[in-house]
């Protein structure tokens, strides 16, 4: 069974990712998904799986297109 709980540094990683994308056009739309959603929380885990997979990407020089 899959835990509802959210790790310590789970949280601290993605609060260091939105951080680092305040700057970055193309995850606005994502960050205000999150943000409109409650923020880091348990049940956003999946909008807090894409700012930190977002973040690696921008880390990779790579610039997408947020759907």
């Amino acid at each position: 069974m899959l835990s509802d709980r959210l790790r310590f540094t789970e949280c601290e990683y993605t609060q260091r990712a939105i951080d680092g994308l305040q700057s970055v056009a193309w995850t606005d739309p994502l960050l205000r998904r999150l943000s409109m959603a409650g923020g880091i929380r348990p049940e956003n885990k999946p909008l807090m799986f894409e700012v930190r997979f977002a973040f690696e990407l921008h880390l990779a020089g790579v610039v997408a297109e947020y759907e």
